[in-house]
């Protein structure tokens, strides 16, 4: 679907020097820290520079996110953390 954008995304990103994968249809994916808020800062401004760049799609994906609260209010958190990661 995007092939034509998928040699640009595989290799050296803009100016950065960083690198981005892709996934089969060639979107490219910047793999961001989600506790490190200036890696976060800098893979949205890689994702955002290529999409200006090449009128094309990008996905910026948060890796390493921790969960501070359940996933509603029943949910039951000590079935999965331990209790300093709650108190924490």
């Amino acid at each position: 679907l995007f092939s034509k954008y998928s040699s640009q995304s595989q290799g050296t990103l803009f100016d950065s020097g960083s690198r981005a994968t892709t996934d089969r249809d060639g979107v490219p994916i910047f793999k961001a820290n989600g506790c490190d808020m200036l890696d976060v800062y800098d893979k949205t401004l890689q994702a955002t520079n290529y999409s200006r760049k090449y009128s094309a799609p990008s996905l910026i994906l948060y890796q390493e996110l921790t969960r501070r609260f359940g996933h509603a209010a029943t949910d039951r958190q000590h079935a999965y953390l331990n209790a300093d990661a709650i108190d924490s």
